[in-house]
């Protein structure tokens, strides 16, 4: 009898009690790697959402670097450096060039492709076109009726559906005309 009772209590008590600890040993180490699979998550979202907030940030050189867009007509991003370098020399040039291609991405700003031309960047980001000098490399706006009927004749001519669509007219503009005729005498 001494043998079947430890300190007052049965042995099968014990077996129970072992069989127990075993158990919420075992699934809390399954608790733990789910927890462990649900905080790595948790992180990575975490983490996600972070960056997203801090490529969103209004900072002072963003601030700057778009100011300078609205002032300078239709730039290049050496053109942006230059006038945000004369006023901030702290800002380095490849901070320009990293912020000009985020505005271009999230829409702040449009990337301007002109064939012949370094890329021009446009704070205006309504539907407009542009007009490019092909002497002096110019670029000025064009406003013209939004029901421009460009969309609806190119579905209509080769079956395709436009997304989005881009219309450069090249000239000489009035300085470079006005030398032009200056250059070549009438006869």
């Amino acid at each position: 009898m001494i043998r079947k009772r430890i300190g007052g209590k049965p042995r099968s008590f014990f077996r129970k009690i072992n069989w127990k600890i075993l158990f919420f040993r075992f699934y809390l180490k399954i608790l733990d790697e789910r927890a462990k699979i649900c905080y790595n998550k948790i992180q990575l979202i975490l983490n996600l959402n972070r960056r997203r907030s801090m490529q969103e940030r209004q900072t002072r050189q963003k601030s700057i670097i778009y100011d300078a867009l609205k002032t300078l007509d239709h730039p290049t991003a050496t053109e942006v450096y230059g006038y945000v370098h004369e006023r901030h020399p702290s800002v380095s040039r490849a901070t320009v060039f990293r912020v000009l291609g985020g505005f271009a991405q999230t829409g702040r700003a449009l990337e301007l492709r002109m064939a012949g031309s370094d890329v021009r960047y446009d704070y205006n980001t309504c539907r407009h076109y542009h007009v490019h000098c092909r002497r002096c490399g110019r670029v000025a706006d064009v406003l013209m009726p939004a029901d421009f009927p460009v969309r609806e004749s190119v579905k209509d001519s080769c079956g395709f559906s436009i997304e989005n669509f881009q219309i450069e007219f090249l000239g000489l503009c009035p300085a470079c005309r006005q030398c032009a005729e200056v250059d070549t005498p009438a006869s």
